[in-house]
């Protein structure tokens, strides 16, 4: 008869499972893809919205343990990840814009690529995290547009509404230099002229100045 306590033992499966079980519910709680590869480019984890992303792909189911790369519709739709798993799997992070065509829908995803190291710095494989950036970029160049509609306006505004206003200002001084024009209400058609001119002379230039301050604070950010 052989007796092991095997206490301990129970407690740090327990201790494991219970981990497990927390990092499944973590990376559950997104509706992004979370995954990790090993070398072989077979998948160590993943959360419930990346398999089922890999299995409507794929068109079979995609569980642990089978490859990431899969072939569709006779062609490797995932060259270009293969290629990002490679530089990741060589030690390097990786942030990358992907555009994918999906079901006649056109999507943009916001990749991230970590490498697994080892406790002797080796390189065991890849984390990755991806989220659908579609609508946020599509946003953001739609405002571009809009930004440059508006920079397009401020110039007309600017240059081409100066030209015809500096004429009119000139025309006024000329015309109220003529010493012939002794008409007192004539003079004061001509000063609100001149004072309206002006004016409108004070507005380009604010615009020019907002513009060009506008201009200044996009490139920044």
């Amino acid at each position: 008869m052989f007796i092991q306590d095997i206490t301990e033992l129970r407690k740090r499966q327990a201790d494991i499972e219970l981990i497990k079980q927390n990092n499944e519910a973590l990376i559950n709680t997104t509706q992004d893809h979370m995954w990790s590869i090993d070398r072989d480019y077979k998948i160590l984890s993943a959360n419930n919205n990346y398999l089922n992303y890999l299995s409507e792909l794929s068109g079979k189911p995609i569980k642990l343990g089978d490859s990431v790369i899969i072939k569709i519709d006779k062609r490797q739709r995932f060259k270009d990840w293969l290629t990002l798993y490679d530089r990741a799997l060589a030690g390097e992070e990786i942030t990358r814009l992907i555009e994918e065509d999906i079901d006649g829908e056109h999507f943009i995803f916001n990749v991230h690529l970590y490498p697994i190291f080892n406790g002797r710095k080796a390189v065991t494989g890849v984390a990755c995290y991806s989220y659908d950036a579609t609508e946020r970029l599509n946003y953001l160049r739609r405002i571009e547009r809009q930004n440059k509609s508006l920079q397009e306006i401020a110039w007309l505004q600017s240059h081409v509404l100066r030209a015809p206003l500096a004429r009119i200002m000139g025309l006024v001084n000329l015309i109220d230099l003529d010493e012939k024009i002794y008409d007192h209400q004539t003079r004061e058609y001509l000063k609100h002229i001149m004072d309206s001119a002006e004016e409108m002379d004070d507005v380009v230039r604010d615009i020019t100045q907002k513009s060009k301050d506008f201009e200044e604070h996009y490139d920044k950010t």
